[in-house]
């Protein structure tokens, strides 16, 4: 089931206990390029020494305390200078507070969705996330400890020149009307690549293949054919992807992520592979 209800962890002594709400507004995404400094939006001066500078970025993790992750599982970490945002089973996000060899998380939570396989992954390393008390940098190696956490990360470099046509696209999220957000079924992948006038990929069961339009920023998908392989899992968001896809218009690419949308606000979220 597809939801985009924010939890909030609130640790306490025995672990973190997760707590729907909804109704609160989301926030305006911000847009940080390079790897260097970052300066808050209240016009402080050019050439700022701003602690964290390291940090901001997008991190995927590689040890979490101690341990390899489960095969064929990732948990990305991105730092924008104020908030950290990533994937795990869930999109999570969270604030953060950091100082010359320390750092502290706040406000953590995340969408509300159960994966069976990675479910227990995801908690102990939210909980490791907000036990965190020091950072530090080393080459293109981020270390995130506590008194029981220990976090070890390798920078995600993104691709130079990212492409609408010949980069492989893997769907990160669904958006309905326009703003509510819902990430994919644990352990399920959909894909898309544009090349000589045809979209293709994976729907998350069965391949697919269609015709398709690009005009400046507007877009056409044409008729989409597909295998016809049926799944115990995941047909429901296959026919999801590829209903929304055959009523995009519209598409825009920032950094790594494409978003291709529709008039009804319904839309597609990709990363760049």
């Amino acid at each position: 089931m597809f939801t985009n209800k924010p939890v909030l962890l609130s640790i306490l002594i025995a672990g973190v206990v997760m707590a729907g709400c909804a109704g609160s507004e989301q926030e305006e995404p911000r847009t940080v390029t390079g790897e260097g400094n970052h300066l808050p939006n209240d016009g402080a001066a050019a050439g700022m020494q701003i602690v964290g500078g390291q940090l901001i970025g997008n991190w995927a993790l590689v040890s979490l305390n101690n341990h390899s992750l489960l095969e064929g599982s990732g948990i990305t970490a991105d730092f924008d200078g104020e908030q950290i945002t990533g994937s795990a089973c869930n999109h999570y996000f969270g604030d953060y507070t950091v100082e010359a060899g320390s750092i502290s998380f706040s406000n953590i939570g995340s969408t509300d969705m159960y994966c069976e396989y990675t479910m227990e992954q995801e908690q102990t390393y939210l909980e490791a996330l907000a036990g965190v008390n020091a950072w530090s940098v080393e080459g293109s190696t981020l270390t995130l400890s506590g008194e029981t956490a220990n976090l070890l990360f390798e920078r995600v470099v993104p691709p130079s020149d990212v492409s609408l046509e010949g980069t492989i696209w893997m769907l990160e999220s669904f958006v309905t009307g326009g703003d509510a957000v819902s990430s994919l079924i644990g352990d399920t992948t959909v894909t898309a690549t544009i090349a000589d006038g045809q979209i293709a990929g994976n729907a998350t069961c069965n391949s697919y293949s269609g015709a398709v339009s690009i005009d400046g920023a507007a877009i056409t998908v044409g008729e989409i054919v597909a295998t016809k392989m049926a799944c115990e899992i995941g047909m429901e968001q296959e026919d999801r992807y590829l209903a929304t896809l055959a009523e995009v218009s519209t598409w825009q690419i920032e950094g790594t992520m494409l978003t291709l949308s529709a008039d009804n606000g319904n839309g597609l979220v990709f990363r760049a592979q």
